[in-house]
């Protein structure tokens, strides 16, 4: 029996992935706040026949966007493995059957972004000294982060190497952006909530 042909994968280091990531993060955070004062003024006009009921439009503007981004990152993954950031940069995410997560994976996934945001980015940073180069995020949700051009099967005898070899000092700086990056994201979106739903209410209030 002829010893199975070994395929070569590169996971992805933290470099790569992390530029894939502030892209991602400023889409979220720019159409996540669009959606949500879209959600907003939605609102607004079907609580004009409802005055008896004043609708808490800042949480919905908040919520709107957060479901928002919760969207966006669990149906790229599973519908092709590629954000936009990803995209841009060459790299998706495959489980490893090579294929793309599938939902609940996915969505996993995602569950595993918000533990790493609060423990200050550190399961991120993981992906520096992992040898499959696997944040928490990939090891709750069994994926890897690979070149786009990259494909392999379940069957397939798969060495995977690292994208970049020599640990260095940037790595952890870099992490220290995303730690910031991250969560200010966030926080931008709540913090600007409330001027939304003001503003709203303004360019709305002849209709009443």
């Amino acid at each position: 029996m002829e010893d199975k042909e070994v395929k070569t994968v590169t996971v992805m280091g933290f470099g790569r992935r992390l530029a894939a990531n502030l892209i991602d993060i400023m889409f979220v955070w720019v159409f996540g706040l669009l959606f949500g004062t879209a959600v907003g003024v939605a609102g607004l006009l079907l609580d004009m026949f409802t005055p008896n009921r004043p609708m808490p439009l800042n949480a919905l503007i908040i919520a709107s966007g957060l479901i928002f981004s919760v969207v966006y990152y669990v149906a790229a993954w599973a519908k092709g493995g590629q954000t936009i950031g990803k995209m841009t940069l060459g790299i998706k995410v495959v489980g490893a059957d090579g294929n793309p997560p599938s939902w609940g994976a996915a969505f996993l996934r995602y569950v595993g972004y918000i533990v790493n945001v609060i423990v200050f980015s550190l399961g991120f940073l993981w992906i520096v000294f992992d040898g499959k180069r696997q944040g928490w995020h990939d090891k709750l949700a069994g994926t890897y982060v690979v070149y786009v051009e990259d494909r392999f099967t379940q069957v397939d005898a798969v060495k995977l190497v690292p994208a970049e070899g020599e640990r260095r000092w940037i790595w952890v700086l870099l992490w220290a952006l995303l730690a910031i990056s991250v969560p200010g994201a966030l926080v931008g979106v709540w913090a600007l909530g409330p001027y939304v739903g003001q503003g709203i209410t303004t360019l709305l209030s002849g209709l009443r």
